[in-house]
């Protein structure tokens, strides 16, 4: 009984350990009319444009998140065909591109397209994970990039990044 006991107690704290949320932090952009939460750890950098996903850039070379505001002109409903367009240019753009997934969250009643896909530059290959948002009819682009071999590390806190979007106009 005493080892089913001990069993059980050390199985629910390795849970917590596996499971455990990191803490997370608002960042407001877009001339504060968006809102995300980034990991606790991570690094806003000085331009305001970028995150860095790691307390140790050295240990943790290119984890980074950045966005940018489109110039075209894009309503929420037009956010599923962006997000195709935005496959098909991600194909032609990298002859080693490899489709991961895409889809649409819908979050707060506003489409939040997204595409995951990897890339092999020399030897080296990477994991990308796009996602955007129509701010005053503009898209909000955000890109994040990590070698491939971190992407079981990164990809679920990039989900919730992405899945913490907020217009707050």
């Amino acid at each position: 009984m005493k080892k089913i006991l001990s069993l059980i107690v050390f199985i629910y704290s390795l849970a917590n350990i596996v499971f455990a949320q990191t803490d997370l932090k608002k960042w407001v952009i877009a001339s504060g009319k968006v809102e995300i939460m980034v990991p606790e750890n991570c690094t806003i950098n000085s331009d305001e444009k970028t995150v860095a996903f790691s307390q140790d850039a050295i240990k943790s070379p290119g984890s980074i998140l950045s966005f940018s505001m489109g110039d075209e002109n894009i309503s929420d409903n037009e956010i599923p065909a962006f997000t195709d367009d935005r496959l098909k240019l991600a194909q032609l753009h990298d002859e080693s591109f490899k489709y991961i997934d895409d889809g649409i969250h819908l979050q707060d009643g506003k489409n939040i397209g997204y595409i995951k896909f990897s890339t092999k530059e020399g030897k080296t290959k990477y994991f990308h994970y796009t996602f955007f948002i129509s701010v005053d009819a503009k898209p909000l682009l955000f890109k994040f990039s990590c070698p491939f071999k971190q992407r079981k590390r990164w990809e679920a806190a990039v989900d919730n990044v992405a899945n913490s979007l907020r217009i707050i106009q």
